[in-house]
């Protein structure tokens, strides 16, 4: 039974908000959280141009079934996310909002399913508190709003997870019900936005249910597995067998085999791995719910029952799973992040404080506060020489950012929602501050706004895509990039490139002049290696230096023009030197 003996919080969140504004309140959340900034933000390499320049193909070459990327099959990840992405193209044009909006609806859809879901089965405070939990929660500030797959496949696993509770834990069969549907139809949906994880952690999720935390017999019948299997199949054969044939089997081989098999092995063989990552990342990730995790364990504690069994459950296996996975991020764990809202906010009552619980937040909070003051200070009392000079307003809007952050969880911890509100509009404007201002500064959007390169490729022609893949001649007709091959170069640029990853042997302009043009990677600028050595006093020197190599080259008849800007995959400055030919292109 929950604890009851402390009395009801009755100033935030009412009843009569939630029942008047519950809803729309999610959706406002959720829109100052994700949609600032996210227009102006660059696509940060490299999944977000692959995804996003995908699509485009997709949507060029009116093939549906199978994307491409630069030319070439992509199979890293099923269609779904291609399919909803276009439809924003359709409406908002090809952009770094329409890339990205399928991510942000995504996510507040999750949200508002986490709002109706907990008010059923906790209260409606309850539902509210998780939803906003979760729209607020640092990983979600970052993969909310990214072109990527991965918040279609949450929002699929929580419709999974509500339908297998409602499917498995009533105490009388219920019988013809549309949950079935919901169910099956939800697990293909994850499927085809990211592939088989979708099915994976609702299925860990159950075995840690039946036989760790719960350890009760479940009717399994219920599920109707024999039916929904098919179900379930129905949609994904219905785009997976014209992908298989088109592709001759290799969407299933590369797909499943290589980023999905070879991938979870791989650390076995090549790189050792931390097992206990993700728990340590959870601070972070978690950010900043995760200071009241000593009051979320003592409420857990108090109210163990069937609900705490199945959402620790769910929260436990991602975690799991990627634990043993050979690339570790952070991110991998996010589709438990919802079952931990759930277990932190589940009951409308504090437990008497404690002295652990007391302490544990405060010194959060402190440490937090402690990073938002040298963010703050760095951005507006140093100014930073050379390239870092961009970086201040960056530092500012992070600084801003981290300190909505820090407000958020006072508004629940002390009962005023004037700290939820301006943390969040805090973190609105640092966002729309840092992304604004370090959008003039990234190479690859510098690199197609370039005038000399603009007209190149204005004048050569992209190869036609309607043959998959574009032939080795094609390729040979291609602009060079050398040890610098972003995605954003190919979706800004929208044309097809040559990268170059021989490292030592760059290309010979001498030999390559029917090209477009070539570009080479000349000095790099690692960000963490520069501010080290600005505040060791050390003269800021690059981690990568080509020039010397360049200059042996010969570069008569070309142009040679250089540019310089930040790259977000490697938060790195890099300057590249482009020879373009100066006789006319062969056509």
């Amino acid at each position: 039974m929950l604890d009851t003996s402390n009395p009801p919080l009755q100033n935030f969140p009412t009843q009569a908000f939630l029942q008047r504004w519950g809803t729309w309140s999610i959706i406002l959340i959720g829109l100052l959280m994700l949609v600032p900034g996210t227009a102006w933000l660059p696509l940060v390499d490299r999944d977000e141009p692959r995804f996003s320049q995908a699509t485009r193909e997709m949507m060029d070459r009116g093939d549906w079934v199978v994307p491409s990327f630069n030319g070439q099959y992509r199979f890293d990840k099923p269609p779904l996310t291609y399919w909803w992405m276009s439809l924003f193209y359709t409406v908002l044009g090809v952009n770094e909002l329409g890339a990205r909006l399928h991510s942000v609806v995504s996510c507040i859809l999750s949200a508002w399913v986490i709002w109706i879901w907990g008010a059923k089965l906790f209260s409606p405070r309850t539902g509210w508190l998780a939803a906003v939990g979760w729209l607020t929660c640092f990983q979600i500030f970052i993969h909310g709003r990214l072109a990527l797959a991965d918040m279609p496949m949450i929002l699929a696993i929580i419709v999974t997870q509500w339908a297998l509770w409602e499917l498995l834990t009533p105490d009388k069969d219920p019988g013809r019900t549309p949950w079935f549907w919901v169910l099956w139809l939800s697990a293909a949906f994850g499927f085809l936005a990211k592939g088989p994880l979708a099915m994976a952690v609702p299925a860990l999720g159950l075995i840690l249910f039946r036989w760790v935390f719960w350890r009760k017999p479940l009717p399994w019948r219920r599920l109707r597995v024999l039916t929904g299997i098919p179900v379930m199949l129905a949609p994904i054969a219905a785009w997976g067998i014209p992908a298989l044939l088109t592709t001759q089997g290799d969407y299933w081989d590369v797909g499943i085999g290589t980023h999905v098999v070879e991938r979870g092995v791989g650390a076995f063989n090549d790189r050792s791995f931390l097992p206990g990552f993700y728990f340590l990342t959870a601070p972070l990730s978690l950010f900043p719910w995760f200071g009241l995790i000593v009051l979320g364990i003592a409420r857990i504690r108090k109210g163990w029952d069937q609900r705490n069994a199945f959402f620790l459950s769910w929260f436990l296996a991602p975690m799991l799973i990627f634990t043993f996975y050979a690339t570790q991020l952070p991110h991998y764990t996010l589709p438990g992040f919802p079952a931990f809202f759930f277990l932190l906010f589940q009951s409308d009552f504090l437990p008497q404080k404690r002295k652990w619980d007391i302490l544990w937040f405060r010194s959060y909070c402190c440490l937090f506060g402690l990073v938002i003051l040298i963010f703050l200070g760095a951005g507006l009392l140093f100014p930073f020489p050379g390239f870092l000079a961009d970086f201040n307003g960056v530092l500012l809007g992070a600084g801003l950012l981290l300190l909505g952050y820090w407000l958020l969880p006072f508004g629940i911890r002390l009962n005023r929602p004037i700290f939820l509100g301006l943390g969040i509009l805090a973190v609105a404007l640092g966002v729309q501050i840092g992304f604004s201002t370090i959008r003039p500064t990234v190479l690859t959007l510098r690199f197609a706004q370039h005038p000399a390169i603009q007209e190149v490729l204005d004048q050569t022609p992209v190869p036609s895509s309607d043959n998959l893949p574009i032939t080795e001649a094609e390729i040979n007709q291609l602009p060079i990039g050398w040890r610098f091959a972003e995605g954003g170069l190919i979706y800004y640029g929208n044309h097809f490139w040559d990268f170059w990853y021989k490292p030592d042997s760059p290309p010979d302009p001498r030999v390559n002049q029917h090209r477009a043009f070539l570009s080479y990677l000349e000095t790099e600028y690692r960000f963490d290696a520069a501010f080290n050595q600005y505040l060791a006093g050390k003269i800021i020197t690059p981690t990568e230096d080509n020039r010397e190599l360049l200059n042996s080259l010969d570069h008569t008849g070309y142009t040679v023009h250089h540019l310089e800007g930040f790259n977000l995959a490697r938060t790195s400055w890099v300057r590249l030197r482009v020879l373009i030919p100066r006789k006319p292109l062969d056509k």
